[in-house]
């Protein structure tokens, strides 16, 4: 399987993030849901067309498999989720920042500080994330399979 670099990995992870905050930045928490509610559908897909291959595979008990396949894939996933939830955090945050303070309060600075923090913690998820996929992953599904 060619899990691609990590920097099309990161290409990629970043494209999504932006639109993450693009998204969080017009719809608010409906932005965030709709982030959350792609994300879990995304990894939903994964898992049922893991376990279809399971399913077509009679060497392990599909419940053995289905545990495996948690194991590898959860680390990158949680990590992944994270990352995109705080990133649509910060835009809610300087969002609501902006609406509530003057441009030229210290609120507002020290808001726009705190969105800042989140948002890089965010973006160092992403790139754990990446890091995850393109390194353990393609080990993990050659110990898998």
């Amino acid at each position: 399987m060619d899990f691609g670099s990590i920097s099309d990995i990161l290409d990629r992870n970043i494209i999504v993030a932006m639109g993450t905050l693009v998204a969080a930045l017009i719809y608010r928490h409906g932005g965030v849901i709709l982030v959350l509610a792609w994300n879990a559908s995304t990894w939903g897909a994964v898992f049922a067309c893991v376990i279809r291959m399971a399913s077509e595979s009679q060497e392990e008990s599909l419940i053995v498999y289905a545990i495996q396949t948690l194991i590898y894939i959860l680390p990158h996933l949680i990590t992944e989720a994270v990352g995109y939830i705080l990133i649509a955090m910060s835009g809610v945050f300087s969002l609501r920042a902006i609406t509530r303070h003057s441009f030229q309060s210290r609120a507002l600075l020290q808001v726009g500080g705190a969105v800042l923090n989140i948002l890089i913690t965010g973006f160092l998820m992403l790139l754990i994330a990446a890091t995850i996929e393109a390194f353990w992953a393609p080990h993990a599904i050659q110990f898998m399979f």
